[in-house]
């Protein structure tokens, strides 16, 4: 397993496997044609996990990689990047370790800092934070749409006050192309601000479009029932708002929100305002039938944590409070009155109380479960997909070797696959938008339909700099005092939000 190579290994085998792996990816692209679904969606295949530990004198440190292309394999993990919550760990098309980021810094699959991967801008939270997010959900990797060995990091930012008080306050992202530095990757862009605004302190969530290819992209708006609204496809992202559904009061720092498999559902829970289960529209985009239960239904013990996870059918729904873990039946007919206490915490210590708040379904069909504190060991749930106690929640019974928070990877279902659709206003415009020529050398014209207002348009060096930025503009700019080099515009088209790389010759 290439997730389990040890530090003492590494520079030994480093001009090997860059070998290695450089003439995997000529085979990949030579046999890509008849490779099957099911062998190309193996992104979620590791999970890198720790703690946000100080680093040894060595500059290293013991962290975990669970990993299930063979059932469940469980190994130290020697890395010097530290995590707090925020985790997105990404594999390629048949299961091997790319890269991984606690949102401060991206590591390659060596354990170093991936070519251009660091100074990625989470660190807004605290002048002095290394251990990366201090979010739960605040890290999202998402394959880039027909676009080949390229990815795409989703990462929630913040603003300080002068009280030391932070909020999420941007989505930003960065772009890994893996195709370079000898297949090891490099980020080609980042830090480039998506949304302003004042952000749920989690929940960071996303669902395949129903065309199978491209991605609806979810985060709340705090204090509030409005959802910032992305759709992510190869020609970029285009994004605006919806309101639906119960209003969320608190920052939501220990809930979490989930897509079922199959997507046909939305869920967000907190043990502040509770669960608000909707259906969800692949091809709208669009929630409707919310179903609500308060926290109250939910006991946590007083430690205000918990989470939420769907079975592989989508069939049943698990919500963590602490406490408990309660199983709802999707298919009945009153899905709060089908509510089942399947779980409840004793008094085991590993070494500290093993609690059961944050649930994740892996790629073998279960769910594991993860405490809030640095413990040793993790709860699974072998059978959720039936009804009941047959579920068989195991508690602390798989043990760790190494001390592990709450940093479960944030992971999307990257295997669903199309449903029929109608083409909706938003692919229109996204995909008749672009800008041209490119590369060009002075004016910079931007097609989209005619009708429409162009309400304001910013250029970002591929670091995430604002270099210009105008209001009520017409649909052409001057960029000849622009240096030679690639850039990215933002169009705000009538609220929706269009990105697009342009060459400066």
């Amino acid at each position: 397993m290439i997730c389990m190579l040890k530090d003492q290994k590494k520079h030994s085998l480093q001009w090997d496997y860059r070998y290695i792996r450089s003439m995997k990816i000529s085979c990949i692209l030579l046999f890509s044609l008849v490779v099957n679904s099911a062998q190309a969606q193996m992104y979620d295949n590791n999970w890198i996990m720790g703690y946000e530990y100080s680093v040894s004198a060595t500059g290293r440190d013991d962290r975990t990689c669970m990993s299930f292309d063979h059932g469940l394999n469980i190994a130290p993990f020697t890395t010097r990047m530290n995590f707090c919550e925020g985790n997105g760990t990404m594999s390629d098309e048949n299961g091997v370790l790319m890269f991984y980021t606690n949102g401060d810094w991206i590591a390659d699959s060596t354990g170093d800092t991936m070519q251009n991967g660091a100074g990625l801008e989470v660190r807004d939270f605290y002048a002095t934070y290394t251990w990366g997010s201090p979010l739960l959900q605040s890290i999202l990797v998402l394959p880039k749409p027909y676009t080949y060995n390229h990815y795409i990091i989703f990462y929630m930012s913040g603003d300080c006050d002068s009280s030391s008080t932070c909020s999420p306050w941007k989505l930003m992202f960065a772009e890994v192309d893996m195709s370079l530095n000898h297949g090891l990757g490099a980020v080609i862009q980042k830090n480039i601000v998506l949304i302003n605004d004042w952000l749920t302190m989690s929940m960071l969530t996303a669902c395949k479009h129903g065309n199978g290819n491209d991605w609806w992209i979810f985060v709340p708006r705090q204090g509030t029932n409005i959802y910032h609204r992305l759709l992510f496809t190869s020609n970029g992202v285009v994004g605006d708002t919806i309101q639906f559904g119960r209003v969320y009061t608190s920052t939501s720092w220990n809930g979490r929100a989930e897509f079922s498999p199959n997507g046909e559902w939305y869920c967000r829970y907190d043990q502040t305002t509770g669960m608000s289960l909707k259906r969800f529209d692949r091809c709208l985009g669009t929630f409707s039938s919310e179903t609500y239960m308060s926290a109250s239904n939910f006991p946590d013990g007083g430690g205000n944590v918990g989470g939420v996870a769907f079975s592989s059918n989508s069939n049943l729904m698990y919500i963590t409070s602490g406490w408990e873990v309660n199983q709802l039946n999707l298919l009945a007919a009153n899905i709060p009155l089908s509510k089942q206490r399947v779980s409840i915490v004793d008094t085991f210590n590993c070494p500290f109380p093993v609690n059961q708040t944050t649930p994740e379904l892996a790629p073998d069909g279960k769910i594991y479960i993860i405490a809030s504190t640095g413990i040793l060991c993790m709860s699974v749930i072998n059978n959720p997909d039936s009804i009941g106690i047959a579920c068989n929640v195991q508690k602390h019974n798989i043990l760790l070797p190494t001390a592990t928070g709450r940093t479960i990877p944030n992971n999307p279902n990257y295997r669903l696959g199309a449903i029929t659709c109608a083409v909706t206003i938003d692919e229109i415009i996204s995909r008749d938008f672009h800008v041209y020529p490119n590369p060009t050398s002075d004016l910079l014209f931007i097609n989209f339909n005619s009708q429409l207002i162009l309400n304001h348009i910013t250029i970002f060096d591929l670091m995430g700099k604002i270099l210009k930025s105008y209001n009520a503009i017409e649909r052409s700019i001057d960029i000849s005092d622009l240096s030679s080099g690639s850039y990215i515009i933002k169009v705000n088209v009538e609220g929706r939000l269009f990105y697009q790389k342009f060459v400066k010759l």
